[in-house]
């Protein structure tokens, strides 16, 4: 019964996608810089970074930064 529910299941929504510019914070992310590194390196406010974060925190449906970086380890985002 549970292989009929699969195959006659809806398909599964498409993986939510990044920009280009949230996957850098997220690659920043992820190697353990702090939003104002990130903001300085990217040249941008660190405001303006925390708000990609929480944007991207909130399309790929996570509450937290630990979560977001599992995201995207466990879906391989990220690859150095």
């Amino acid at each position: 019964r549970d292989v009929i529910e699969r195959m006659t299941a809806p398909a599964k929504a498409k993986e939510p996608q990044l920009t280009a510019r949230q996957l850098d914070i997220l690659r920043l992310i992820v190697k353990g810089h702090r939003m104002k590194e990130i903001a300085a390196n990217l040249g941008l406010s660190t405001r303006t970074v925390e708000g990609y974060k929480y944007e991207m925190m909130e399309t790929l449906e996570v509450t937290s930064t630990a979560e977001l970086v599992r995201y995207a380890l466990d879906r391989r985002l990220i690859m150095d």
